[in-house]
């Protein structure tokens, strides 16, 4: 549900690499900041190094507008801006469609089948369009492992059904990352059943 009278904009998550700023009820700032955090791989406990593909600005605004075009399991992008920080430091702000996020077993298990189905829809079709999300079932690090809510905070449970949030990652395939696009779509799609069992279980 949107905020009772809130004074825009203000920030929701400040967290080691990103600001995510409210702007109106119907419009969410996101502002990525420099990070040296080391994460590892959920399933095994080796480190990833994402120093060779850390996202940028561009990158996140090209899939947003791509995975757009396919189907709605994204946020709606909006436009491109810039945000000041407290220290003065100024930064490229991706706005995008606010989502409300509910917890994520909020409704019963019959109606949780359901947009289970509809999300696993939409997700083949943005792979079968030559997109995948690329941090569906995000690394750990040694505080968050096995905390499967945090794991899997890119998928949003809202009033309508499950949406997909992060395009950072986002891959639209290309003759230059045709191998790195197909090993995330197979990773990726058992990653959807990693999160089926949490959500229907």
């Amino acid at each position: 549900m949107p905020d009772s009278n809130p004074p825009f904009p203000h920030i929701l998550e400040h967290s080691s690499n990103t600001l995510i700023i409210a702007l109106s009820p119907t419009e969410i700032g996101k502002v990525m900041l420099p990070n040296h955090l080391q994460f590892v791989d959920a399933n095994t406990g080796e480190p990833v190094d994402f120093l060779n593909e850390q996202p940028t600005f561009e990158d996140e605004v090209a899939a947003l507008i791509y995975a757009n075009s396919i189907n709605d399991l994204m946020p709606k992008f909006i436009r491109k801006d810039r945000w000041q920080t407290t220290e003065g430091k100024e930064h490229d702000m991706l706005v995008m469609e606010r989502l409300y996020p509910l917890p994520i077993h909020h409704f019963d298990h019959a109606i949780r089948n359901e947009m289970m189905q509809q999300f696993e829809a939409k997700l083949k079709e943005l792979h079968e369009n030559h997109f995948v999300h690329g941090d569906l079932m995000r690394p750990t690090n040694f505080y968050t492992r096995g905390d499967q809510e945090w794991m899997f905070k890119n998928i949003v449970q809202t009033e309508e059904g499950l949406r997909l949030i992060d395009a950072g990652f986002g891959k639209i395939l290309t003759r230059a990352n045709i191998e790195l696009f197909v090993h995330t779509q197979f990773r990726e799609q058992a990653e959807v059943g990693y999160f089926k069992e949490y959500y229907l279980g």
